[in-house]
């Protein structure tokens, strides 16, 4: 596991600032009281940790993926050779950071600089961090950098981002202020379960309460082949026990024959790990389990933020499948959300349509994939032509019989 340091073990403010400033062609711009700071390797983020942490605590629009014990976990492991092009705002007064928004230097059209917030295969969502109450201040200060950094930028993508509340808010605001010209990719839904809801009358509405039986035999038809009980997993000192069981119960299903489990791509498997330690000693990461006779047969990975999770990974056994393990797991996590979780939100970070999830939690959550000019009239036409590209796209790959 890599050491995360803190910038508790750095004395001297004024050297975490200059590390930053002073980083290989790092950048800086002043924008009223905000600074704007280019930061090009995920090493120097350990010298401001704990103003990171803070930052993710108080922000309007939470994301565990860019939270510190997952971005470092899946940076420090990750194989691919990242153009790292991290933008951190600060502000001068208070001295706390108020933006993170960590992009990668792309080549766009094989002409076109753009910056693209990061994303791997490995996340889920890419919403910047901004502190709430600074979101207006912190885009335009983070444009106000973007426009003025050597070579020119011309693109910047926001590929997975939530297409409601404050950061969203603002930045249309702040796009149509500026005239500026976008494109959005796509817009889609999936589900999400808020809190307010008395879990029985929940479930019954979402499935019914012929399926709702149909769990609660399932369950009492598993409690005949033995003792079973539900596990909560929040303590460090068990976290390479838990990530064994799930990379070892993920490798032994479908995800194993496909060859996509965690536990068949080394670098994989030491992220999980290193993310399940890390997280759980910062308190953002719990795992719960549905246990038979003391083995593992169905696990969930949450990741928590300041208001609420991400149901990040679940696995099951598939000898059990005719008790749908999983489904009795991810019902009692809807359980123990609704009747006793301090959170307000689960984000299920699946898959537009999923059969399962999209059916059990009647909430949606807004994901968009947008792409912003920077200015150019060279640049502006390209990307208002990308719509017609698109239409003209689909037109010849409609089959004949439509």
């Amino acid at each position: 596991m890599s050491e995360v340091i803190t910038s508790e073990s750095i004395s001297d403010q004024n050297l975490i600032n200059k590390e930053l400033i002073n980083s290989e062609n790092g950048q800086s711009t002043s924008h009223g009281d905000l600074v704007a700071h280019t930061i090009n390797s995920p090493k120097l983020l350990s010298t401001i940790a704990d103003q990171w942490s803070d930052l993710a605590r108080h922000t309007s629009s939470p994301n565990a993926f860019y939270e510190p014990a997952f971005f470092q976990a899946v940076t420090h492991h990750t194989t691919a050779q990242d153009n790292w092009r991290i933008v951190v705002v600060r502000d001068d007064k208070s001295k706390s950071l108020v933006g993170f928004f960590p992009f990668v230097q792309l080549k766009k059209f094989g002409i076109l600089n753009q910056l693209s917030l990061w994303k791997s295969e490995l996340s889920y969502l890419t919403t910047p961090l901004i502190r709430s109450g600074h979101e207006a201040q912190t885009l335009e200060t983070l444009f106000s950098h973007i426009k003025k950094t050597q070579p020119r930028i011309d693109l910047v993508e926001f590929p997975l981002t939530v297409a409601e509340g404050r950061v969203h808010q603002e930045l249309q605001t702040f796009l149509r202020n500026q005239l500026s010209t976008t494109f959005q990719f796509d817009h889609y839904s999936r589900a999400k379960l808020e809190f307010g809801c008395e879990y029985e009358s929940y479930v019954k509405e979402a499935v019914g309460g012929h399926h709702l039986r149909g769990y609660k035999r399932q369950l009492r038809n598993l409690n005949k082949l033995g003792q079973v009980e539900f596990r909560l997993g929040t303590d460090p000192k068990s976290a390479s026990c838990w990530s064994q069981w799930f990379l070892d119960l993920e490798a032994e299903g479908w995800k194993g024959r496909e060859g996509t489990a965690m536990k068949q791509h080394p670098y994989k498997a030491a992220f999980f790990q290193n993310l399940l330690t890390s997280g759980m000693e910062q308190n953002r990461l719990e795992m719960i389990g549905l246990f038979l006779n003391g083995e593992p047969i169905a696990l969930g990975c949450t990741l928590l933020s300041n208001t609420g999770g991400f149901t990040y990974k679940i696995a099951f056994d598939e000898q059990y499948k005719k008790y749908s393990p999983g489904i009795l797991l991810q019902l009692h996590i809807t359980e123990r959300f609704l009747n006793d979780q301090g959170l307000q939100w689960l984000d299920s970070c699946a898959i537009p349509n999923h059969p399962m999830i999209d059916r059990l939690w009647q909430e949606r959550k807004s994901i968009q994939h947008m792409l912003i000019s920077t200015g150019s009239p060279i640049v502006n036409l390209m990307v208002s032509s990308l719509p017609l590209l698109r239409a003209m796209k689909r037109i010849v790959r409609k089959p004949k019989s439509q």
